[in-house]
């Protein structure tokens, strides 16, 4: 048997492992955006649902949008930091004048 057809299972494993490896590391990151963008939504001071947008990667939360004054500023990134799973918050968010 040849070098290369013996190597063949194992390239085609690879190629149907490499998508789930991917999978894996963004399902915490998904459910860490759902649960600080419910979070902040439940809270009517810091403007209509949706007004902030949330992502996350690798456990850090980026926050972007725009809030009323520099307090509801702080509270949103007080609120992400307050999830289960964060690691840490960026805030993008921007004070309307």
């Amino acid at each position: 048997m040849s070098t290369s057809k013996s190597l063949r299972p194992i390239f085609f494993a690879l190629l149907l492992v490499a998508p789930l490896i991917g999978c894996a590391t963004s399902k915490p990151d998904e459910k860490i955006t759902a649960n600080v963008q419910t979070a902040i939504d439940q809270h009517p001071d810091l403007g209509p649902p949706g007004v902030i947008q949330v992502q996350t990667r690798k456990g850090v939360v980026y926050l972007s949008g725009q809030v009323n004054n520099g307090l509801a500023a702080e509270n949103v990134v007080s609120v992400a930091r307050g999830v289960s799973g964060v690691s840490d918050v960026v805030s993008n968010i921007s004070v309307a004048r």
